[in-house]
């Protein structure tokens, strides 16, 4: 079967008086990702001997990989609530990096890249130097998601249609939790 490839990218204003630095340490603590996905019922981390392959996609020089066991409620049949719903567990890999996060899903054939990441309105990349940081912070940013997911073309209608549901609104809440937490 062919496999298809769609990407989903999203972005939302830092507000003036959040500092990108607060953005970056809430993106940090992976928790705030997992809260904010509407379709998660549960996760925790787990050990780290269950690591992922090697991926170009991770800094194999950069920030350990944390792993993670996340169960999803997932919409089969729509309109009908909860009875059109199915709980999928998948194993989570988060990555820091410098500008955000980094985290790859793979189940069932699915693959989900994603990377959420605090940018200058420009669309330029922060340079993470302490004064460069300082400067920034008083300067147009915004947090941006980018999310790659990789199925079978036959599922591709269905896991766009739920994987862009269930990611609209995560940049948004993010920013709207971390100033209401200052």
């Amino acid at each position: 079967m062919p496999r298809a490839a769609h990407t989903y990218n999203n972005s939302c204003p830092i507000p003036q008086n959040l500092s990108n630095t607060s953005v970056i340490a809430a993106l940090h603590r992976h928790e705030n990702l997992f809260t904010l996905q509407p379709l998660v019922s549960s996760y925790h981390e787990i050990s780290s001997a269950s690591d992922p392959d090697p991926d170009p996609y991770f800094d194999a020089s950069g920030s350990p990989i944390k792993t993670y066991e996340v169960t999803e409620n997932v919409v089969i049949v729509p309109g009908i609530g909860k009875w059109g719903t199915h709980a999928i567990t998948t194993i989570l890999y988060f990555q820091d990096v410098a500008d955000g996060v980094k985290s790859r899903a793979i189940t069932t054939g699915v693959v989900v890249r994603a990377s959420f990441t605090v940018n200058k309105s420009d669309g330029s990349s922060l340079v993470r130097s302490d004064d460069d940081m300082e400067t920034s912070s008083h300067s147009s940013s915004t947090l941006s998601e980018s999310a790659t997911v990789e199925c079978s073309s036959l599922l591709m209608p269905f896991v766009k249609w739920s994987m862009e549901r269930a990611h609209q609104d995560i940049c948004r809440k993010l920013v709207e939790k971390i100033a209401s937490e200052q």
